[in-house]
């Protein structure tokens, strides 16, 4: 085919924001069998459409559920019943990827002996603030909705959450963790979630990571859980 034309692309994802964990789960895996739920839209007017591989110009961008269906040339006259979204003047790009979040963060940043200061002073701080606030799950999941809905407003659509701070008690710790996780699907952004240890022994870090996985599940395409062993005071 003529290069001009764009052609379908597989296994190019894009979330459409999760309801609750049920249907976000479902359609999960319709979308791993091929299906979608009904829910279609179409990105239309963009500037340039850039897929990672390839560069698009005067063309629209079809969701289908959960995933981009297609690329195809623009045509203005297409009266399809699909909800639409004008890109006129920007440029569409596959969601971008912070590799290194602390969602519980959000929650701190207005502290004034947070600011402007050098790192050993706001690691002092900020174990100050943990310690007076308490980490709950309400705090976690609070927190990681400001966090993900300035992620998604900036383009990025998968966030790795390095969580450092924990309650002493396991099951609090797997609550912390699965707060976070009901943000991202409420939210829909993929979460890979970094089960910190730093200040742990290792017994503990174990016990700890085994009970956020069985009280989480062991995720699917949405959320993940990591280990991260290490820190700087390791």
């Amino acid at each position: 085919p003529d290069d001009t034309e764009p052609r379908f692309r597989s296994g190019f994802e894009e979330p459409v924001g999760a309801q609750d964990i049920e249907r976000s789960q479902s359609r999960d895996r319709s979308a791993r069998q091929g299906q979608h739920d009904g829910r279609m839209l179409t990105v239309t007017g963009a500037s340039v459409v850039w897929t990672g591989a390839n560069e698009y110009q005067h063309v629209d961008v079809h969701c289908e559920g959960a995933r981009v269906a297609r690329i195809e040339p623009s045509n203005p006259d297409r009266r399809d019943p699909v909800a639409r979204l004008d890109a006129s003047g920007c440029i569409v790009v596959p969601g971008l990827v912070n590799a290194h979040h602390h969602l519980l963060q959000s929650a701190f940043r207005t502290a004034p002996d947070t600011r402007h200061v050098p790192m050993p002073e706001w690691l002092a701080a900020m174990r100050r603030h943990y310690a007076e606030v308490g980490i709950d799950e309400e705090l976690a999941r609070a927190a990681a909705s400001v966090g993900i809905a300035e992620s998604l407003l900036n383009g990025v659509t998968t966030v790795a959450d390095h969580h450092l701070n924990w309650p002493s008690d396991l099951g609090a710790r797997a609550a912390v963790a699965g707060a976070t996780a009901i943000a991202a699907r409420q939210l829909g952004i993929r979460l890979m979630f970094v089960h910190g240890t730093a200040g742990d022994d290792i017994d503990l870090a174990v016990r700890s990571i085994e009970r956020v996985l069985h009280e989480n599940g062991p995720g699917d395409s949405r959320w993940q859980l990591a280990v991260g062993p290490s820190g700087i005071h390791s």
